[in-house]
Parts: C-alpha cells; structure tokens; sequence
C-alpha cells in the first residue's frame, strides 16, 4: 500500500499544480504545440491541458480534460530515450478517469514512455507512451498511440 499511497499523493499534487496553473495554450510562445493524445481502450482521449515539470531529477508530464479524466507520467531521466513505465517506483503512469477511479502501471501495470526530444533553450519536450494501468480492484485500461508536447518548467 506504500506505493499506492505514494502515487496517488504524488498525483493529487500534479494535479492540484494543473488547477491553480490554469489552462494552457494550444501553442506556447514559440508557436510549439502543447498537446497529449492517445486512444484509452480504442477511444480517442485528447486535450491541450497540459503541464510538464522537471524537478528534483524527475521528468513529470500531466495532460488533464475535465470530460475524460486525467493522464500522469513520471520519469526520473531526462535524456531522450524509451523508458519501461511500471519497472519501479521511479517510472510509472497513472490515469484518472472522470469517476476519480485511478488506474496505475506501478505495481499493477507496464508500459513506456520514449522522450523523442527536448528543446533546453526553449524549454520543450515532446514524446510517446504506450501503457497498461489497472485501478485497485484490477480492472485494466489500455492507453496506446499515446503522445506529448509541452513547454516544462
């Protein structure tokens, strides 16, 4: 349950960061886009709400739409690469849907993410993810195609 408990205080607080942030752009100031998108078990999910952080050695990127819930993942790299999501605690990707049922690829689920660039300068990142998250009572859902792009503070 440490785990769990962990994540789902990390993701209320990702979460909460997204709320007072406010909405983002479609695009930020150099014309970048700022995106997620991906198919939650076949159905198209997207939106332009999203917030990337790195912080204390930790990539975070969240994309929220208040119709279909709320999809965090973390990483602790931040070099372009492909990275297994649920391999440990410092890898994984949670989505909340609608309901606030979280679904996590830590313990439950697998997954990556692959960090295809990042722009230092302007400070952009974009990439993919592909995962399999289940909530606590083991119920899966799919999330494949999965991309991102956003500016990160």
């Amino acid at each position: 349950m440490g785990r769990a408990l962990t994540t789902i205080i990390l993701f209320s607080f990702v979460v909460s960061c997204i709320m007072v942030t406010g909405c983002k752009k479609e695009n930020n100031d150099n014309g970048q886009s700022i995106s997620m998108t991906t198919k939650l078990d076949g159905h198209d999910w997207s939106t332009s709400v999203v917030y990337a952080s790195y912080n204390s050695g930790y990539l975070s990127i969240v994309g929220s739409n208040p119709l279909l819930g709320t999809i965090m993942i973390t990483v602790d790299e931040f070099t372009e690469g492909t990275y297994e999501l649920g391999s440990d605690i410092h890898k994984f990707a949670t989505y909340s849907n609608k309901d606030q049922i979280i679904f996590y690829t830590n313990p439950y689920g697998s997954g990556e993410i692959t960090i295809t660039s990042i722009d230092q300068e302007s400070k952009y990142v974009t990439g993919t993810f592909n995962f399999i998250a289940k909530n606590l009572s083991g119920n899966p859902i799919t999330a494949t195609e999965g991309s991102f792009s956003s500016k990160y503070d």
